[in-house]
């Protein structure tokens, strides 16, 4: 690409993130009753990726914003030389910011990635050979910490918007990096006529040799991979060329995703609940303690620590009074708080569990505590629907990956078996090995599929079994013999 071009994509960039605005609208119907076709509205407020980070990080949320909610502008009259003189000044007011969206992004991120994806050899009849090779490749996954892989890309989709996760061959030996906003990656995704992922673009900073930042632009294809570098030449600065080498895979070795934040139907109501906690805090700033209210003269006021703390004063008609906020207040405010914070969890599927809620009540079943997280689980599995196609593409590059560097290409790609999610749900896990136990015992369940979806099974659990079997068999065998000769 020339630098015009390269300029050019930088500048176009890549589709906006909106967050869908109200908007009167006029259907117009033909005069046999139908609606003419139309593309989906696109209408609302743009949210760049930098907002989404500005939301993920509490410090740096609305509430702190002075133009949209101002300090107080507070005027006093003081006496300069016998006159009165009007003073004004700005009063800063109370600001509380809350980390519900890392909270609600956290939640979300650990239902779909907190147990290991499941694998599942799908091949009918598979040989001794192929299981071989099945206990191979999941043993290289773990090696490999894919599911590390699958977490990061996770959690900065949910936190930015979208991510990549790249595969690529270091030394030979297969190796993986996620590229999200967050980490400082702008990603622009180029797309073919059938919706597959053609070209990434990825426009980031890197350290030249003395410490300094520059630009780089990065170019992924089907083919190849290729860097160029922001650098001045004479007046004026280009992008120029660094690399350019073949990847080595079949395909573009990138899994792209894109997708609303976690908490993105709730932002609204987080803005406003912010707001009114620290509206909250401010009002009790001024009347959380009663207000000693005075007509009249006294001498001075107690001292904190004196006893009695009694008023003097000089005129009998002095009268004094503690003046305090009525009880409906506290209680208005708390119910306001209250019911948001719940239209927060409600919104975003989450469901918040205090050690308060559980305390006292004695062991709770598991059934129990799913019910409880039921919100979370029905967001979990409709996520899990959600990053399915992700998982299959990761898994389709894995094994290309993994089968050259293994020198088993043929192998690997010739096993027909499932990458799925399986979402976290608390459970009693002395209850599964045993409902596995007793279904195996009942001959309702084989050993091998016990063993796959048992949660202590090690990746090689089946050859582990058989190589104990062996040795008990070996062992057995000996000691018939020993009695034998005796």
């Amino acid at each position: 690409m020339t630098n015009e071009q390269i300029k050019k994509i930088i500048a176009n960039g890549k589709p906006a993130f909106y967050r869908l605005n109200p908007r009167p609208y006029t259907y117009t119907v033909t005069e046999a009753g139908y609606c003419p076709a139309e593309l989906p509205d696109r209408y609302g407020v743009v949210v760049s990726q930098n907002q989404y980070l500005r939301e993920l990080n509490p410090s740096s949320h609305a509430i702190y914003d002075k133009l949209r909610y101002p300090d107080k502008l507070v005027e006093r009259v003081i006496d300069v030389d016998g006159e009165e003189v009007v003073q004004r000044g700005i009063e800063p007011i109370a600001r509380v910011s809350v980390a519900f969206q890392k909270v609600i992004k956290t939640k979300l991120k650990n239902h779909i990635t907190g147990n290991n994806l499941q694998f599942t050899l799908t091949t009918s009849n598979p040989t001794d050979e192929q299981k071989e090779y099945f206990t191979t490749l999941k043993q290289r996954f773990v090696d490999k910490n894919m599911n590390v892989a699958f977490a990061e890309a996770v959690d900065a989709q949910l936190g930015t918007g979208d991510c990549a996760l790249y595969l690529f061959r270091d030394n030979k030996k297969l190796d993986w990096e996620v590229f999200s906003f967050e980490k400082g990656d702008y990603l622009i995704p180029k797309y073919d006529s059938f919706r597959r992922l053609e070209k990434l673009y990825r426009y980031f900073e890197v350290k030249d040799d003395f410490g300094k930042y520059e630009k780089a632009f990065m170019e992924i294809n089907n083919t190849s991979v290729i860097e160029w570098r922001e650098r001045r030449a004479s007046r004026k600065r280009e992008w120029v060329k660094v690399t350019d080498t073949l990847h080595g895979f079949s395909r573009i070795p990138v899994v792209y995703k894109r997708g609303k934040v976690a908490w993105d139907d709730v932002q609204d109501t987080i803005e406003e609940l912010e707001w009114a906690f620290s509206q909250f805090c401010e009002s009790n700033s001024y009347f959380a303690f009663p207000i000693l209210f005075i007509a009249g003269n006294v001498d001075s006021l107690p001292q904190k620590g004196s006893q009695g703390k009694t008023l003097q004063a000089s005129d009998p008609n002095t009268k004094c009074n503690f003046v305090s906020r009525e009880a409906g207040d506290m209680e208005a405010f708390k119910f306001q708080i209250q019911k948001m914070l719940d239209f927060i969890f409600m919104g975003s599927f989450t469901v918040n569990i205090t050690p308060e809620v559980m305390t006292g009540s004695g062991d709770r079943p598991a059934s129990a505590i799913r019910m409880m997280l039921n919100n979370q689980i029905d967001r979990a599995i409709e996520l899990a629907k959600e990053w399915d196609s992700f998982v299959d593409e990761m898994k389709e590059l894995f094994v290309e990956g993994i089968g050259i560097e293994d020198g088993k290409s043929s192998q690997y790609k010739n096993l027909n078996f499932r990458l799925e999610i399986k979402i976290y749900i608390p459970e009693n896990m002395t209850e599964i090995v045993n409902n596995l136990n007793m279904s195996v015992a009942n001959k309702t369940l084989s050993k091998e599929t016990a063993q796959q979806k048992n949660p202590y099974s090690a990746p090689d659990e089946n050859k582990l079994y058989k190589k104990e079997q062996k040795f008990e068999s070996e062992l057995e065998n000996t000691n018939i013999q020993k009695g034998e000769v005796e």
